[in-house]
């Protein structure tokens, strides 16, 4: 595999790791908002 294609794969996974921690993180604070 070039390393040109490893990178974006490396990059992709890193990204939708990055969305699933903000979309956590969303969850989170929608909840505490609504327990107040």
């Amino acid at each position: 595999m070039p390393r040109k294609a490893r990178r974006l794969k490396e990059l992709e996974v890193e990204n939708a790791r990055l969305k699933k921690l903000l979309a956590e993180a969303h969850l989170d604070l929608e909840a505490q908002l609504e327990s107040c």
